[in-house]
């Protein structure tokens, strides 16, 4: 901001009829120093005097001025009138336009490529070629349709007249990259960085292209502080404020209960078996509930092969004989008790009608109860 000092050939002394007194050399003395001192705070009143600071926007040249890249603040979404934006005043957290252009100067060499450019980056919403796992600045995406979010950055290419030396225009490309950007460090200056790929040339391969960084300038963005320079702090709104109801921590406290009730819902059962104890079937009781199923529906539906399969499933389990066969039960028949009838039922059950197939009418089912319970007591 350029600032006017007019003192319209007069200075106000203030206090200094004490002075009348001094000689006038000292008077004069004093008076110049002070006019000195005003003289020298006066910023230059030269053409720098309407640069803004920090710079909005900032240039840098690139590949012997072949490439000009310029980053300055974007359209402001206040629409208030700002020569490029405005680029200060901004609180954390707050979404600052900015707009990047690269302009692609002529060459007069025949040898000279076309310059190519990658903005896959930005297109992702990274402002660096490389991750950042806490970048200064985040990207923040541009707005959509139908209040969607939109892109993260919009490129647009044009061609336009630029003047490098007085009095000569030329037509360069000129692409013009629109983003967002916001911070939440807490420093009053934050410079922006922003990294690209360009390549002029083809690897010895003459397939991929040679990609290079494109480091932009920095752009100072500045902020104003949220709070005054005061000391004391208000309390601000104390009153009790109605809050909706949250749905997440209602499943988080049924588990939790879940959990906390399991070992109290542990010991209360333990108990129960401690009161009252289970009761504990016989080994006949449990033989005696299958077999008593097994020969009430054969009686009724007639008995077959899955009947008589039952049955010896259940004498075997009485016996503790689950995996060995009818022959190995007869090696060892002096083992088991009345081991002689064991080993008729099975070769009964197991060889003749499940191995060699006898019909399953053909068996006296009458005889082969009456056997079962002098092998099998009844409880």
């Amino acid at each position: 901001m350029k600032r006017n000092f007019n003192f319209n050939g007069a200075l106000p002394l203030g206090g200094c009829r004490r002075l009348v007194t001094l000689p006038l050399a000292c008077l004069a003395l004093l008076v110049g120093a002070f006019a000195g001192n005003v003289a020298a705070q006066a910023p230059p009143t030269g053409a720098g005097s309407e640069e803004l600071s920090p710079a909005n926007p900032v240039r840098k040249w690139v590949e012997s001025r072949r490439i000009l890249v310029e980053v300055g603040s974007g359209t402001d979404h206040s629409r208030l009138q700002y020569r490029f934006g405005r680029h200060f005043g901004h609180r954390i957290g707050d979404i600052v336009p900015v707009e990047l252009r690269i302009y692609l100067l002529p060459t007069s060499r025949a040898e000279a490529r076309e310059v190519q450019l990658d903005f896959e980056a930005l297109l992702s919403g990274s402002l660096s070629l490389e991750l950042r796992s806490d970048p200064d600045f985040e990207m923040v995406r541009l707005p959509g349709l139908d209040g969607k979010p939109g892109p993260w950055a919009q490129i647009s290419r044009k061609q336009e007249q630029v003047s490098l030396k007085a009095g000569e225009t030329t037509t360069v490309d000129v692409y013009t990259v629109a983003m967002l950007v916001r911070t939440f460090r807490p420093q009053q200056a934050m410079p922006l960085t922003i990294e690209l790929a360009y390549a002029l040339e083809k690897r010895p391969d003459g397939k991929t292209w040679d990609w290079k960084p494109l480091s932009c300038p920095a752009f100072v963005i500045t902020r104003s502080p949220t709070a005054d320079n005061g000391t004391d702090l208000l309390s601000g709104d104390t009153s009790l404020q109605e809050q909706e109801a949250l749905l997440l921590p209602y499943p988080l406290i049924f588990f939790g209960g879940t959990l906390l009730s399991l070992p109290l819902a542990f010991l209360t059962l333990r108990l129960l078996r401690w009161l009252i104890p289970p009761k504990v079937l016989d080994p006949e009781e449990i033989a005696w509930a299958d077999l008593d199923l097994v020969f009430a529906e054969g009686k009724k539906s007639g008995f077959t092969q899955t009947h008589f399969r039952r049955v010896l499933v259940a004498i075997k389990r009485y016996a503790r004989v689950e995996t060995l066969t009818a022959a190995e039960v007869d090696s060892r028949q002096g083992e088991f008790f009345d081991g002689a009838r064991l080993v008729a039922l099975l070769n009964l059950l197991e060889v003749d009608v499940l191995y060699k197939g006898v019909v399953a009418s053909s068996v006296d089912t009458v005889q082969l109860r009456s056997d079962i319970e002098k092998l099998i007591p009844r409880p």
